[in-house]
């Protein structure tokens, strides 16, 4: 029990590396690599932060475009962080 929830706390380190902290930090665009674009995506850079979804109830991480510092990738930061630790 003890060795899965470590593994758990260290993906989560690198998930937030590279989900949360590079972005908020620098901004740019992370995809996927399994992702096909077939429109450009400069229409979705007006906004702070855009994120893709493969269905209507769930919010996926496949296209993430952030500005830097932006809102939503701090709060997503620290909810992502407490849902590993409730999860023990």
């Amino acid at each position: 029990m003890k060795v899965q929830c470590i593994f758990r706390l260290v993906a989560s380190y690198f998930k937030q590396e590279t989900y949360y902290s590079i972005p908020a930090a620098y901004g740019g665009i992370y995809l996927d690599m399994d992702e096909v674009l077939l429109r450009p995506l400069h229409v979705l850079r007006k906004f702070p932060y855009t994120q893709g979804h493969e269905l209507p109830t769930t919010i996926g991480s496949q296209l993430i475009l952030a500005a830097r510092d932006a809102p939503f990738l701090a709060l997503w930061s620290v909810t992502s962080l407490l849902e590993v630790a409730r999860s023990g």
